[in-house]
């Protein structure tokens, strides 16, 4: 590939530890939350490919890892490619980590959204952000911690590790947790990032305006 990986890596630790050191993005009582950047965007800019907008397009280099071509696994190890997003018109992508509270307090609403939306073609997924050491190793208190969290929390739907795929498609651009995009089959972004927690409600009628905007793009095509 044509980045740097070590490199990438070395940036994405540092970011994970002002992550880890720093609040997440505050809760607004299910209004759109303002938010405190966690990771400075000197990390970002480090990174030797362009980080000036996330590349998801995939029409560059076709080794590239985005959110059309990448591989990481779930939390108990098994594979996980951009195949997934073929279940579903829509996937909501949930973004958080494990000491983040408002991450916390929207997963049973998530949980609960997951199962209503599940024949109405859409899934949602979880990417773990807080699980490896300075050293690149899996943390395996804190998958065992996550395990637990999306047990009581009831929000048991899939959930991936942050591998280094990921990390140069998507989350070297995270400044804040909880942020949720939403991806189509192909895995194209559906409208725009959303920084900060919601509650169901709020969370239903977002999900119901993307999957309009999917459901409009294949009827133009």
């Amino acid at each position: 590939m044509m980045f740097n990986k070590n490199r990438l890596l070395l940036v994405m630790l540092a970011s994970l530890m002002v992550l880890s050191s720093s609040a997440c993005a505050k809760s607004g009582g299910g209004q759109e939350q303002s938010s405190e950047p966690v990771a400075s965007s000197s990390a970002s800019a480090q990174v030797e490919e362009p980080a000036s907008s996330e590349n998801t397009s995939g029409d560059a280099n076709p080794d590239e890892p985005t959110l059309k071509n990448f591989k990481t696994t779930d939390l108990d190890g098994n594979e996980v490619t951009q195949e997934i997003f073929s279940n579903a018109d829509l996937t909501m992508i949930n973004i958080w980590a494990t000491y983040c509270n408002p991450c916390l307090g929207e997963m049973p609403d998530l949980g609960v959204l997951a199962e209503e939306y599940a024949d109405q073609g859409v899934q949602i997924i979880g990417i773990l952000m807080d699980v490896y050491d300075q050293n690149w190793n899996v943390v395996q208190s804190q998958v065992d911690l996550a395990k637990e969290i999306i047990q009581e929390t009831g929000a048991d739907y899939l959930h991936l590790m942050p591998s280094t795929d990921l990390i140069y498609a998507k989350l070297r651009y995270v400044q804040a947790v909880p942020e949720t995009i939403f991806v189509d089959k192909e895995g194209n972004l559906v409208g725009e990032p959303h920084l900060g927690a919601r509650t169901k409600d709020k969370w239903s009628e977002e999900i119901q305006k993307r999957l309009e905007m999917v459901h409009s793009e294949a009827g133009a095509g």
